[in-house]
């Protein structure tokens, strides 16, 4: 079986390895987003730079 995701023909195994990426996307942005801002300015980011990346979808990298 193939699927397609984004233009690529994706196999069952990486497939697998694919939604598991989203859900740590997902994760880590919604995480993100919940962080103080001395918290951002403990990693390098600002609050936009953090909504930036917090407002992607989970698909995106």
């Amino acid at each position: 079986m193939t699927l397609f995701v984004e233009q690529q023909a994706v196999q069952p195994r990486t497939l697998r390895y694919w939604l598991h990426a989203c859900l740590q996307r997902h994760q880590t942005r919604r995480a993100l987003l919940q962080l103080s801002d001395e918290q951002l300015a403990d990693i390098g980011l600002s609050r936009e730079q953090a909504r930036h990346e917090g407002g992607k979808p989970f698909w995106r990298e």
